[in-house]
């Protein structure tokens, strides 16, 4: 097969799992608003618009530059500098999700979100946001290392099929409790074990690299030199339908 025509094939599976997954956050919704009503439907959108933001917000702009200083390495053979970079994105996404976490409860704990949101809910929604974040790194880092549809499809079909899974659970199922807050529960369940799955599948990808030469000491620098604007780039403009939600 020709380098075009592996190209297209690849964009189409992409395209076929975006679109699969709209379908299904659609389905949701509809779900959503149909058994629950609309106030539980846009309490779950303004928990969605949370978590999207978050997630992008949390890696501090490095998911945004994995895909092109993953490739870099993969291409030089430079598995130690892969390995130092992959390691700083998941310590500072996890510190950064760890102090969402607390902030998070000390506003609701605070009645700042008033009855909208519980503790509980706020927690899963810190949960799923991170796993979120850790998905995107995943998916960067395996589209960057020549497996593009495997990094595009977790967060583009599976997160979504994993959403699906949640609500027939909390439509199934009989335990009493707010809908919404069980759905953000499960989902964030889920979204963790997609991730863990995730960063398994890179850690077995970046140890075939060879370790290579020493990391250069200005290496640091040029990755924080292109995350942040990068990442207020990002929110600014893909996220932009998230920022209303959470303003309205």
């Amino acid at each position: 097969m020709s380098i075009g025509a592996r190209l297209l094939a690849t964009s189409g599976a992409i395209f076929a799992s975006r679109l699969a997954g709209a379908g299904i956050m659609l389905v949701v919704q509809a779900l959503i608003a149909r058994h629950y009503g609309s106030a539980s439907l846009g309490r779950y959108l303004v928990a969605v618009a949370a978590i999207n933001i978050l997630a992008m917000l949390l890696p501090l702009g490095f998911q945004t530059i994995t895909a092109y200083f993953a490739a870099a390495y993969r291409a030089k053979q430079q598995g130690r500098a892969l390995r130092l970079f992959m390691r700083t994105a998941l310590i500072q996404t996890s510190l950064t999700a760890a102090a969402a976490f607390a902030a998070g409860q000390a506003l609701a704990r605070a009645g700042f979100l008033r009855e909208s949101f519980t503790p509980e809910a706020v927690a899963a929604i810190v949960i799923a946001a991170a796993a979120v974040a850790f998905i995107m790194l995943s998916g960067a880092t395996l589209t960057a290392l020549k497996h593009a549809i495997l990094g595009m499809t977790g967060d583009a079909l599976l997160r979504p099929l994993l959403v699906g899974i949640s609500l027939a659970v909390v439509l199934l199922g009989s335990v009493p409790g707010d809908p919404v807050e069980k759905l953000l529960k499960l989902q964030s369940g889920f979204l963790t074990v997609l991730a863990a799955a995730a960063a398994a599948a890179v850690v077995i990808l970046v140890r075939r690299i060879p370790v290579g030469d020493s990391v250069a000491s200005n290496e640091r620098r040029r990755w924080w030199f292109y995350a942040a604007p990068w990442a207020i780039v990002a929110l600014a403009s893909d996220f932009f339908f998230d920022i209303t939600t959470l303003h309205l």
